[in-house]
């Protein structure tokens, strides 16, 4: 493997098991790509198969979470007989922080495994009790959907449309579909038709300037010279805008002060789930010594994991707040613009993702010997009904409290200094493009021919501008080849 670092290669796929789940070689990969040719494929779709939620590999975490941030569809697959675990939990809570942050809700839970289900009604109410138990984890009103992959595929392969309704895979695959095809295409359809809107404003009102007296021009004239310089002097200070770096920091201190408050109430649970009579159980003669280890190295490992991805939820929020802050000083520059400059093609700022900061995903907890912890333990009976184990989370509670507030501390660092550094390049590059693009305006506007000589011009374009206003939904969902609402992923 050694003369391949650093390298790409093309591997046959009888070999992708071996890198994909062999970690002796999936260590060295960084990623892995299976060209498949199917319908959803051939319509430009990337299917990513994250790492489970229970893997116990650190750097899974922020890669989850990568494809979490920046995936337009997000399939949760749970089974019919499979209650949540631990890790299925803390991954569930993360899925809901980035959802909250989320404009448009792109995440579809699955149930599988459904035709196991004894009838409707028992199907009916394990579907509730998984959208109940998705509540409690922060995951409110989700797209839920009871399938039998086994039954679908078998359908599928055999062209029977009943079976494949009855499977559950009918309705999640119209949904779906209706989804990647119609809503996604809506926002392209949205930007679309405010990009001719803003373009056709601008030649109606060169069209009513056209139309206005000799005195009435010049008098405007005039005036815009003056909210020229107005402008020119907002967008020069847009990257010394301090007060809205100073609303970012403490949007940033905020978030860090929620994690805090958040660990201190989840500490029991977190707790619980690590020195339990089930954990702590001795099977085949398993010294008690070895087993307390265990368990605290498994509750550090939780609390480390958890702590994370409340950090790189925070990023999510924090992120947003800058785009946010953004938005708000360059409209303080559009209402200048369109005030004085109504005809000027002002750009909107895109809904960029930004780089998310990366975070330390163990935190360095001082380890804390097994003679200790066994201080805490005589027997089994003691320690879970003598109250030995509320004096070990007590005494847990006070001497980790110095360890997690450093963690957070630097991860709260890290976030302002990133954040701050992105907003201010963000509000630099703005300034950079409302100037040149404001002066070549300006400059055009000088040297163009007068605007009578272009009235009838101008009229047949702001007509057609109208044109592709009325027609634009028609013409995005031809494009995407959708219907109703009704199409699968084989057409």
């Amino acid at each position: 493997m050694g003369e391949r670092l650093d390298s790409e290669f093309t591997a046959r796929l009888d070999d992708f098991a071996d890198y994909a789940a062999d970690e002796r070689l999936a260590c060295y990969v960084e990623s892995l790509e299976v060209h498949y040719d199917n319908p959803l494929a051939r319509r430009g779709a990337i299917l990513v198969d994250t790492p489970g939620a229970d893997s116990v590999y650190g750097r899974h975490t922020g890669l989850a979470f990568h494809y979490m941030k920046n995936a337009d569809v997000i399939l949760f697959v749970t089974y019919y007989n499979h209650a949540f675990s631990q890790a299925d939990r803390e991954f569930l809570l993360q899925l809901g922080r980035v959802k909250d942050s989320l404009t448009l809700d792109n995440m579809f839970f699955l149930v599988n495994a459904a035709d196991l289900a004894g009838s409707k009604q028992e199907q009916a109410e394990v579907l509730a009790h998984a959208e109940s138990s998705l509540a409690k984890l922060g995951i409110r009103k989700p797209r839920m959907y009871a399938i039998s992959s086994r039954e679908a595929l078998a359908a599928k392969r055999e062209g029977d449309e009943e079976a494949l309704e009855r499977s559950g895979f009918g309705h999640l695959e119209r949904d779906f579909t209706a989804f990647l095809f119609e809503e996604l295409a809506g926002q392209t359809q949205s930007a679309a038709a405010r990009d001719i809107a803003r373009a056709r404003g601008s030649l109606e009102q060169r069209l009513r300037m056209a139309e206005a007296a000799a005195e009435e021009r010049e008098a405007v004239a005039a005036q815009r010279e003056l909210d020229a310089t107005t402008i020119l002097r907002l967008i020069a200070n847009l990257p010394q805008a301090e007060a809205l770096l100073e609303a970012l920091n403490r949007e940033v201190q905020e978030q860090f002060y929620y994690i805090r408050q958040r660990f201190d109430y989840r500490f029991g649970e977190w707790y619980q789930a690590c020195f339990n009579p089930a954990a702590l159980r001795r099977e085949n003669g398993a010294n008690e010594r070895l087993i307390l280890r265990a368990a605290w190295q498994e509750w550090t490992a939780l609390v480390s994991r958890s702590l994370s991805q409340e950090a790189l939820a925070a990023s999510l929020r924090i992120e947003k707040a800058a785009l946010l802050l953004r938005d708000d000083a360059l409209r303080e520059v559009q209402r200048s613009m369109e005030a004085g400059f109504p005809d000027f093609p002002f750009e909107e700022a895109e809904e960029a993702r930004l780089p998310t900061p990366s975070v330390k995903e163990d935190i360095s907890f001082t380890d804390r010997p097994v003679r200790w912890l066994i201080g805490f333990y005589k027997n089994s009976k003691h320690f879970f009904e003598g109250g030995g184990s509320d004096e070990l989370r007590k005494e847990l509670a006070v001497q980790v409290r110095d360890e997690i507030g450093a963690y957070l501390s630097e991860c709260r660092e890290t976030m302002t200094s990133h954040y701050v550094s992105l907003l201010r390049n963000q509000l630099q590059e703005a300034s950079i493009w409302l100037r040149e693009n404001f002066v070549r305006y300006r400059e055009e506007q000088a040297s163009s021919p007068p605007a009578q000589e272009k009235k009838a011009e101008w009229s047949a374009v702001v007509q057609k501008l109208r044109e592709l206003e009325e027609g634009l939904e028609g013409e995005v969902r031809s494009v995407y080849g959708c219907g109703e609402g009704t199409g699968s992923l084989q057409e």
